[in-house]
């Protein structure tokens, strides 16, 4: 393809345009210490699409529509993939998984997920700072978890084999 001097103009004025973009992008990222993974994000790529689609007229939303309107549609999207999830649990069952940590003011945690072949979802995080960590006081942790989620649902539990007192 041969490029006249026509055709030039419009194709750098596109790759400046790009370039004006990509620094916009970059000093975002840096000013606000976003990791720099998330540009891999699917969320991040379909922002720039539809904001793209929009034109330069596009205009963010409010702090205040970002903390009600468009945070309770999240939560409707985020609760209806979570009655996806539970389905999935009811009809192919889930993994419970825990694992502990300890956070940096040396507060002990234990975190425990349910995982299934939809995905995992966070359940709930204990701190067991004070309590001595027993084979007995793990299992009431693990069965309250698996009350909730029904024991029909749970196949397996998986822990971390730290040692237990």
């Amino acid at each position: 393809m041969k490029l006249d001097a026509s055709s030039s103009l419009p194709m750098a004025w596109n790759m400046q345009l790009r370039k004006n973009a990509e620094e916009a992008v970059a000093s975002l990222f840096y000013a606000e210490d976003i990791p720099h993974g998330k540009v891999e994000s699917s969320f991040f790529h379909d922002m720039l699409k539809a904001v793209g689609q929009v034109g330069p007229s596009f205009k963010p939303p409010f702090p205040y529509q970002l903390q009600n309107k468009y945070l309770n549609t999240e939560i409707k999207v985020v609760e209806r993939d979570l009655s996806h999830m539970k389905e999935y649990c009811k009809t192919y069952g889930c993994t419970i998984v825990s694992d502990g940590w300890t956070d940096t003011r040396n507060s002990t945690i234990i975190n425990v997920m349910a995982s299934c072949m939809y995905g995992s979802v966070f359940l709930k995080s204990v701190d067991t700072s004070g309590h001595v960590k027993t084979g007995e006081y793990i299992f009431n942790i693990l069965k309250d978890v698996i009350l909730e989620v029904g024991p029909l649902n749970v196949v397996q539990v998986c822990m971390e084999n730290a040692v237990v007192v």
